[in-house]
């Protein structure tokens, strides 16, 4: 066989799809005598910014879910300060979720199609743009109603940032972290987010103790937007220097034209394709009932906590759930990285770990029994925290290639419906009874457990795609192998997410396109 020769200043980092050359040193220490002898490729220096960009997503979804909830724990004070019912300072928050159902799948296709560093600047900047137009009374001494128009008009900005950041955990894993660590990046992920909320639960009543100090508060937001811009533009990369797997080579996502990826119709179409994929909606819809109903129920015994000055249940049992639910995420999340057990084996241990915590919640709260809630706050925080990242990365595998962030905002708004839905619900029957709404909801999210398990989404195609390519990060070696076991004929066979219905945007050859559709043509006809 013919060796190639050595090129004056080449390095394995330079061409991965190039042989080593012999007698040529690599630049990663002790990748020539324990990687190679392992058969392996040895991992890039550059890999330890991973956690650099996971800080970063951190740092902005801590601060975008303080914006969110600041209002949550002052209603009382927000209504003297702008001299509004309790309902619309309530509504101050609730316009976060209303938006984010409206803008998410949006929010969706321009980062799939622009990219993940895209998604965390422009919801730094919408925070930055909200946090702005709130403190724009203070300088013309606006208070009252006027203050508190500025304040829901800097919220609706705040709920399109929502809908960008709430989205790009898939996405940042898939770019960043290997198979190894993708589930885990997501679950921390999820945890951020969790101590965002919890900080701003303690943090808005701590800070805007009077009246007088909600200008504080959010001038003291507008600062904190500030300084996360500036970090997110400095700091924040997009993507790794080399892919950490070959899926990602898989891109359904091309570059677009700006008035494209803006695009409705192209968005109708994706969303009508992935809901056609065997399993998508009915795990989808368990996803959204069982943390719908958790939220509701946080919620609506929050509220009530704030309105009777009633022993706050709400604020002690966020705290046992934030501090185990990072324990649940870390093995969980684990355990589907070491694939110890699979996908849909996990969520079905999760999700029915959270029913019953959710049930045993509800009944110490009917028991006025403390000890029993905090007990069953720690199950749920141990099950509940792994139900976000483990659900939307089994949709991600069972729809790959599609589109990360649409999947990602497509299960979420169903979520956040849902949300809406057992809000509603929880108030009119409070009219009813003290704890009815808890009984109802824990009720319907053992619902959950069903429609999880008789959802088709055991097809884990991006990881049986890894593994027939060996997780090759070479684009020309990787993309030779199809991708098996797509049953949504006419979706993902005819490369609908690559090559649209009026043909635009293709990526790939035609040869590559041939043969895939030959694959998914005998798979289908094969049942």
């Amino acid at each position: 066989a013919d060796v190639p020769t050595c090129k004056k200043g080449m390095t394995d980092r330079k061409d991965a799809s190039l042989p080593r050359c012999m007698g040529h040193k690599s630049n990663d220490r002790g990748s020539e005598s324990k990687a190679d002898k392992a058969g392996t490729k040895p991992r890039p220096s550059y890999w330890k910014n991973r956690w650099v960009m996971l800080l970063l997503y951190g740092a902005l979804t801590i601060s975008d879910h303080i914006f969110w909830v600041s209002f949550w724990p002052i209603t009382s004070r927000g209504k003297e300060f702008f001299g509004v019912s309790d309902t619309l300072v309530f509504m101050l928050s609730m316009i976060y979720i209303i938006v984010f159902i409206v803008f998410a799948p949006i929010a969706g296709q321009v980062v799939d199609h622009l990219g993940l560093r895209y998604g965390v600047l422009s919801a730094a900047l919408f925070n930055f743009f909200g946090c702005l137009v709130k403190v724009i009374p203070a300088p013309f001494s606006l208070g009252g109603k006027s203050g508190y128009v500025f304040t829901f008009l800097g919220h609706i900005l705040g709920g399109v940032a929502h809908s960008f950041i709430l989205i790009l955990p898939a996405t940042l894993a898939q770019n960043w972290f290997d198979s190894k660590t993708r589930v885990l990046a997501q679950g921390l992920c999820s945890t951020l987010s969790q101590i965002g909320i919890t900080t701003g639960v303690f943090l808005a009543p701590a800070i805007g103790y009077s009246k007088g100090r909600i200008a504080l508060l959010l001038l003291l937001q507008f600062l904190g937007s500030i300084a996360i811009l500036i970090i997110e533009l400095i700091f924040f990369v997009g993507e790794a220097p080399v892919p950490p797997s070959s899926s990602i080579q898989r891109s359904a996502n091309p570059p677009l034209p700006f008035p494209q990826y803006l695009s409705l119709r192209r968005l109708r179409n994706t969303l009508f394709t992935l809901l056609r994929i065997p399993g998508f909606f009915g795990t989808s819809l368990a996803f959204g009932v069982a943390k719908g109903a958790y939220y509701a129920i946080w919620v609506v015994l929050s509220l009530r906590d704030r309105m009777y000055d009633s022993e706050s249940h709400s604020a002690n049992v966020l705290l046992i759930y934030l501090f185990v639910g990072v324990l649940g995420t870390v093995v969980w999340c684990s355990i589907i990285d070491r694939t110890v057990l699979n996908h849909r084996s996990v969520n079905i241990l999760i999700y029915c770990g959270f029913t019953v915590s959710l049930l045993l919640f509800c009944a110490s709260l009917l028991m006025d029994n403390f000890a029993l809630v905090g007990v069953s706050g720690a199950f749920m925080g141990f099950f509940g925290s792994a139900v976000s990242p483990c659900s939307i990365d089994l949709l991600v595998e069972n729809t790959f290639p599609g589109p990360l962030a649409l999947t990602s905002a497509t299960a979420l708004v169903i979520f956040q419906v849902c949300s809406l839905v057992f809000i509603w619900v929880n108030f009119e029957m409070t009219a009813v009874q003290k704890y009815a709404p808890g009984i109802f909801l824990s009720i319907a999210a053992a619902f959950s457990v069903p429609l999880l398990t008789g959802s088709e989404n055991s097809h884990l195609r991006r990881r049986d795609y890894e593994a027939r390519t060996g997780n090759v990060t070479n684009p020309q070696a990787a993309g030779q192998a199809p991708i098996h076991g797509i049953a949504a004929n006419g979706a993902a066979c005819t490369h609908f997410f690559i090559i649209n219905k009026e043909g635009i945007a293709k990526t790939e050859q035609p040869e590559e396109k041939e043969s895939e559709t030959q694959t998914c043509e005998v798979l289908a006809s094969r049942g």
